[in-house]
């Protein structure tokens, strides 16, 4: 559920990010929540509740379906060191094409359906030059589903055969990027409005996330009369375990911590016109002796109307 507060333009701003999503695997600790549960930090804050969105997405004139659109996305995370053993930065950069319809449309919620048209990923390691990974072309024609409503954007996976690790890290990217961009404004917002939503982990967390602390806010920098300009802003703490493919040897990671800035060009009609995230997290081992650094952006795009 969004938690939506009204502040002046020129208001003093907060002092600290309000919302507080907290998570144990193993159900311990005097801040354990369920996965997705929200806390308000502020409880001397007035607070108003809102069922509706902002959002109006129009399907009128549309042919059957919805209207479609077509979106650009590019995502590249920066990895320093890539291993303990070598002082070299590895890249990855993943460049996809996809295309939006909308398929359900109401005041309260609204479903749309992305269908991956095109992707290519690359890893480049050091000074070397990039690599190509052919068989990431293989997530042509995927699809996945995006659920919007007070609560935020939700990703519906579609049905289909299952998909190999990596296939499925690279369209669990694309997806979660796509949602990143559907922050979901509630109705009535206006220059400074701030609001909270369960928070969004650009690709996820790792394989053998123990707990998971998320902060996250939102805030409207800027409107015309149907564009909204939102600014969010996140950090994130995590501890992990090993998992059984790695216990063989592997160090732990013990804890990972990071923070990151995003912010969204909203249509109310049409949703995300342009959307921009920079993020950094850092990886500390037991007995490594540095930690390894993540630094990682991400770039939406709105090209047509199809």
């Amino acid at each position: 559920m969004s938690v939506a507060r009204n502040v002046a333009h020129n208001g003093q701003p907060r002092a600290s990010i309000p919302t507080l999503v907290t998570w144990s695997a193993s159900g311990k600790g005097r801040n354990h929540t369920r996965p997705g549960e929200v806390k308000d930090s502020h409880p001397g804050v007035a607070l108003v509740i809102y069922g509706a969105m902002w959002l109006t997405l129009d399907t009128s004139g549309a042919p059957p379906g919805g209207v479609g659109r077509r979106l650009t996305l590019v995502d590249e995370q920066a990895i320093w060191p890539a291993s303990e053993s070598e002082d070299l930065e590895l890249v990855i950069k993943l460049r996809a094409q996809v295309t939006e319809e909308i398929i359900l449309v109401t005041p309260r919620i609204a479903r749309l359906r992305y269908e991956v048209e095109s992707l290519t990923a690359s890893m480049t390691l050091g000074d070397q030059a990039p690599t190509p990974w052919p068989e990431a072309s293989e997530l042509a024609g995927r699809r996945f589903e995006l659920m919007l409503s007070d609560r935020g954007p939700l990703v519906i996976p579609s049905p289909g055969t299952r998909l190999p690790p990596r296939l499925a890290s690279w369209l669990g990217t694309v997806s979660e990027d796509i949602r990143s961009c559907w922050p979901v404004p509630p109705a009535g917002i206006q220059v400074g409005t701030e609001w909270d939503l369960l928070p969004v982990v650009p690709g996820g967390m790792p394989a053998g996330t123990a707990s998971l602390s998320l902060r996250a806010a939102y805030r409207v920098e800027d409107m015309s009369e149907d564009r909204a300009a939102v600014a969010a802003a996140y950090t994130v703490v995590a501890h992990l375990e090993p998992t059984a493919s790695s216990r063989a040897g592997a160090k732990l990671t013990t804890r990972a911590e990071g923070h990151g800035d995003l912010r969204v060009e909203l249509h109310q009609s049409l949703g995300c016109l342009k959307a921009e995230r920079v993020g950094r997290m850092e990886l500390s081992r037991r007995g490594a002796a540095r930690s390894q650094t993540i630094r990682s952006t991400m770039h939406v795009d709105q090209v047509e109307i199809v």
